[in-house]
């Protein structure tokens, strides 16, 4: 089955109720390159409002998807799920500039507030390490401010 952004989108509509989903390896047969894009991700999470491990590859480069690295840097990103604690990346791809970790990282952060982690369960995970960092400061820091904030 080939599966694309707007499967994606009926999936979240059909089972809202979902806390674990695991699609892995969706890429075109004779490119390689990822069928589902960040938005995809979004549309995806935003009706799974209990999905809390989201296991999937997507194609997480700049080329293309201009319009979702600009919307961050612009500050017009919403919350698409307030639930989802665990994303494994999987095969996913990104671009490997110095900046590309820290862009990907706050849209993740802006789309899902209580993100706890990001891993790569293939082994690419030093690829994803600034996306890994950026969410451990967020969580670090967001967990200082409560400790000061309940004194």
């Amino acid at each position: 089955i080939m599966i694309n952004g707007g499967h994606l989108e009926a999936m979240g509509k059909a089972w809202p109720d979902l806390i674990d989903l695991t699609i892995t390896n969706v890429h075109t047969p004779l490119s390689g390159n990822p069928l589902i894009k960040l938005a995809d991700l979004f549309d995806l999470t935003k009706d799974l409002t209990s999905l809390q491990n989201l296991h999937i590859s997507f194609d997480g480069r700049r080329q293309g998807q201009e319009q979702t690295f600009d919307d961050v840097k612009n500050g017009d990103i919403n919350p698409a799920n307030t639930n989802l604690k665990w994303l494994d990346v999987g095969w996913s791809l990104k671009d490997r500039d110095p900046d590309a970790g820290s862009a990907l990282g706050q849209i993740f952060s802006a789309w899902w507030p209580d993100l706890r982690e990001v891993r790569s369960s293939t082994g690419l995970g030093q690829g994803w390490r600034g996306v890994k960092d950026l969410i451990r400061r967020r969580n670090y820091d967001t967990e200082l401010k409560g400790t000061f904030v309940a004194s």
